[in-house]
């Protein structure tokens, strides 16, 4: 069975990896560069804010069972986890952060009710809320699985 350098759920095995540096660094880079200044991120969206793609919606959050904006996420929050554990750089951890921020200022109680369509950004939140210490994290995914 060949070893994958993803199976030390430390991420050791990764820290001194020069070639995971340069390639994330890089790739980090460029997020933070999509990233909307309030933490809006959803290139779908943003690329060409005239002509959105189709099915993600007239405005942010409206299409959220298809729209794929918490799902992408949620995926995002797994990484920047992943990426801080494996090498201690906050890099992508703020551009996560941000976003993650906003997200938990638009839905919850008395908030937004459109719930995702997709189960991703609830585990993603719970990782991030571990690395993080943000109770808004965990609360939001609760609210996201109790009502959806």
């Amino acid at each position: 069975m060949a070893k994958y350098p993803h199976t030390n759920p430390n991420h050791e095995d990764l820290k001194d990896r020069k070639e995971v540096k340069i390639n994330s660094s890089r790739s980090w880079r460029s997020l933070r560069f999509a990233l909307l200044r309030y933490g809006y991120l959803f290139t779908a969206r943003t690329c060409d804010p005239a002509h959105p793609v189709p099915g993600i919606g007239a405005e942010r959050w409206v299409e959220e069972t298809v729209s794929h904006e918490p799902y992408n996420v949620g995926h995002l929050y797994e990484a920047a986890v992943a990426h801080f554990q494996a090498t201690g750089k906050r890099t992508l951890l703020d551009v996560a952060v941000k976003n993650a921020d906003l997200v938990a200022s638009v839905f919850g109680p008395d908030k937004r009710r459109a719930f995702p369509g997709h189960e991703e950004i609830e585990l993603a939140l719970v990782k991030l809320y571990r690395v993080t210490g943000n109770e808004n994290y965990l609360r939001l995914a609760k609210y996201f699985l109790e009502n959806s």
